[in-house]
């Protein structure tokens, strides 16, 4: 019933969040720890990922620094993130690599969360183009790319799609320390 609770609170905050974007207020950015920021939005995910077969695994480096962002803009971003990845190899074959990769590393004061799957990737006509709001290859629930890039840019942060051979992988980049 907690958990039931929190996550019910949390989607309150999400059309909060939404409504401040479409009026374009500012983020409210505090000090966010990422390593458990990325545990904590993975946790309801983890049954779904058991469920249909996948493979979740976080690789989390412990010499992160703090990032001065909007916690419920890039919970929601990494969520989202997450969510596509999982869409994407639930349609690989059965008996096939079924894998996600959630990535928090730091990088020359930075915080960088990669996510990235074994699913078929992004076309490379799209890669240029994945972010735009007319782009979608499946029917999305959520905030989609286009909406994900703009609230990582609003905690002056990148988002990008990082061509691959195989799978996708995208990659959020935020400044570290507080203000």
């Amino acid at each position: 019933i907690a958990k039931i609770e929190n996550a019910s609170l949390h989607a309150r905050e999400i059309v909060k969040k939404l409504m401040l974007f479409g009026r374009q207020m500012p983020p409210q950015k505090t000090g966010i720890n990422l390593n458990n920021m990325v545990e904590e939005g993975l946790y309801f995910l983890k049954s779904r990922c058991k469920k249909s077969g996948i493979a979740i695994k976080l690789s989390l480096d412990d010499r992160l620094p703090e990032i001065d962002a909007d916690q419920s803009q890039i919970y929601q971003v990494l969520v989202n993130l997450a969510r596509n990845a999982m869409d994407s190899v639930r349609s690989q074959a059965v008996g096939s690599e079924r894998k996600v990769l959630i990535r928090a590393r730091a990088a020359e004061g930075q915080g960088i969360i990669e996510v990235v799957d074994t699913g078929p990737g992004v076309p490379p006509e799209l890669q240029n183009r994945v972010f735009e709001l007319s782009v979608s290859r499946r029917q999305s629930t959520g905030l989609g790319l286009f909406l994900a890039k703009a609230l990582v840019e609003r905690n002056h942060g990148t988002l990008s799609c990082i061509p691959s051979d195989r799978g996708a992988c995208f990659r959020m980049i935020l400044p570290g320390g507080c203000n």
